[in-house]
C-alpha cells in the first residue's frame, strides 16, 4: 500500500497508527499540512487525531515556520527501550572506558529493557588493581545501584510489576520492605544518586546515576562497582561527582544520536560485553 493510499480498514486505531508510522520517519518534525497530504485525510480530521497523540504524550507539537509534530516521550521511549543493545555500546564504551581508568574501577551502563534492568556495557579499567564483582546480565531491581537509578524514575505501578515478591534477602544489608524501598527511590530522585552498600554481594559496593535524557527520561543508568571499602569507605563522594559529570555527558550523547534519526541498532557492530 503506498503511503498516500486509505487503507481498506479506516478506523480511528488505524489512523493514529498511520500517523506514527509517518512521524517516526521525520525526526525534524512534520507539518499538519504534509500529514493530512500524505494520509489524504481533512485538516481538522488529522488535527484532532494529533491533539489526542500529543495529549498522551506520543507526539509533541513545537512552534515555529508553521508548526511541526516530533516523535513524544512516550513514543520514542517504547522504540528505544526495546532497542538492541549494540548502538548503546558502541556510544557509551568510550566514555566508560575513560573513566573506569581515571577511577580504578569497573564502570557499567544499565537499562530498562523487557520489564526488566539488564547490564548493557561492563568496562574494566587497563590496570585493575582493585576487586569488583561482575554483575549478572539482569540485576536485582532492589538490591543493585543500577537498577535502583533507573526505577527511582519509573511509575510505582510499573515498578510494583517488575519486583519480585517477596523481596528476597540476598545479604544481611538488602532491603525486604516495599515501603522502605520507594522511600529510598525518593531520595535517589532528589539526590540524582543511587547506592548499593553490600546489598546483594557482601563486601562489594557500587554508585550509580540516572541518565535523563531529554523527551526520553530514565531508561538508563551509569554506575562503577568495586570493594565495599573502596566505594563507599574511602572515595564515595570523588565517584559520585565523576558518575553526576558521565550521567550528564552520555544523556547529551544519547539525545544528539536520537535527534539525528540514527535507528537504534544501525551503525555499530555487535560486540562483545566484558564479561
Amino acid at each position: 500500500m503506498r503511503m498516500n493510499e486509505k487503507p481498506k480498514n479506516d478506523s480511528p486505531l488505524e489512523r493514529y497508527t498511520r500517523i506514527l508510522e509517518i512521524i517516526s520517519g521525520f525526526p525534524s518534525g512534520i507539518s499538519l499540512t504534509q500529514i493530512a497530504d500524505v494520509i489524504d485525510l481533512p485538516k481538522t480530521t488529522v488535527h484532532r487525531l494529533l491533539k489526542g497523540l500529543v495529549k498522551v504524550g506520543l507526539l509533541t507539537f513545537h512552534k515555529g515556520e508553521g508548526g511541526s509534530y516530533k516523535a513524544g516521550p512516550r513514543f520514542l521511549r517504547m522504540l528505544y527501550a526495546g532497542a538492541p543493545h549494540p548502538w548503546v555500546e558502541g556510544l557509551t564504551r568510550p566514555i566508560l572506558k575513560r573513566l573506569a581508568n581515571e577511577t580504578g574501577e569497573a564502570c557499567l551502563i544499565a537499562r530498562l529493557n523487557d520489564n526488566k534492568i539488564r547490564m548493557a556495557v561492563l568496562v574494566e579499567p587497563d590496570n585493575a588493581e582493585r576487586g569488583y564483582v561482575v554483575p549478572p546480565r539482569e540485576l536485582w531491581p532492589h538490591a543493585t545501584a543500577a537498577a535502583k537509578a533507573i526505577l527511582a524514575f519509573q511509575p510505582r505501578e510499573v515498578v510494583e510489576a517488575m519486583l519480585p515478591k517477596p523481596l528476597p534477602r540476598l545479604t544481611e544489608r538488602t532491603h525486604t520492605n516495599i515501603e522502605e524501598l520507594f522511600a529510598e527511590f525518593e531520595e535517589i530522585r532528589a539526590s540524582g544518586v543511587a547506592i548499593c552498600a553490600a546489598e546483594d554481594v557482601s563486601g562489594f559496593a557500587a554508585i550509580a546515576c540516572p541518565i535523563n535524557v531529554p523527551e526520553i527520561g530514565v531508561i538508563f543508568s551509569v554506575g562503577l562497582t568495586g570493594t565495599l571499602q573502596s566505594i563507599i569507605e574511602e572515595r564515595r563522594l570523588y565517584y559520585e561527582r565523576q558518575l553526576k559529570f558521565q550521567a550528564e555527558r552520555l544523556a547529551a550523547s544519547i539525545h544528539a544520536r536520537l535527534s539525528t534519526g540514527g535507528s537504534p541498532d544501525e551503525g555499530e557492530a555487535e560486540t562483545a560485553a566484558f564479561v
